[in-house]
């Protein structure tokens, strides 16, 4: 997908590396083990840190 985006001159973005984020795990379990009990809904909010946004080809 990296070289299609990169020959096409667009940026790409795969959202799946929060799937094994420590944190994440934590909460997993704390939801399999029924601490939080039943999730009704989830929000995400995401910050990326200064000067760790990628540039951007401009066409």
């Amino acid at each position: 997908m990296a070289a299609l985006a990169s020959a096409k001159g667009v940026l790409a973005v795969v959202g799946t590396q929060a799937r094994v984020a420590p944190e994440l795990e934590h909460l997993r379990q704390l939801i399999a083990d029924g601490f939080v009990g039943e999730v009704l809904s989830t929000t995400l909010v995401a910050r990326a840190a200064a000067g760790a946004a990628p540039s951007r080809k401009r066409r």
